[in-house]
């Protein structure tokens, strides 16, 4: 058993912890990815009831967060705990996810040319 854990360990050190600066961006364009795939058409119950989902896991891990609830003397139940573990994977997956539904919801609700121009050349 031992020899497994050593093992284990000896491959989260040469593998995993090199690229572990990277996942937040990796989670990023994965629900970016997700999201342009699965989309439908703007007024779709899937899409919307998504969103909304999307958003109130955005509000709740954000809220953890704030509590604190992620810290080793938090009284937090232990599954909470293991939760927060991946709040920064889950936050950017929805976050990378519900800008991708907005970015393209919004350039499908105007004419091509029209949404293209004033979403990368908005005049204020």
């Amino acid at each position: 058993m031992n020899q497994l854990k050593e093992k284990f360990a000896e491959v989260k050190k040469n593998k995993i912890d090199p690229i572990k600066p990277l996942l937040p961006a990796a989670f990023f364009i994965a629900g970016f990815f997700y999201d342009a795939l699965t989309l439908d058409r703007v007024d779709s119950l899937f899409s919307i009831v998504q969103q909304i989902l999307f958003l109130l896991l955005c509000v709740f891990l954000i809220y953890l967060t704030l509590l604190n609830y992620g810290a080793a003397e938090s009284g937090a139940p232990e599954y909470l705990k293991k939760v927060m573990r991946f709040k920064n994977e889950a936050l950017h997956f929805l976050i990378g996810s519900l800008l991708s539904a907005f970015t393209l919801f919004y350039i499908k609700s105007a004419s091509s040319l029209s949404s293209f121009c004033s979403f990368f050349y908005s005049s204020e």
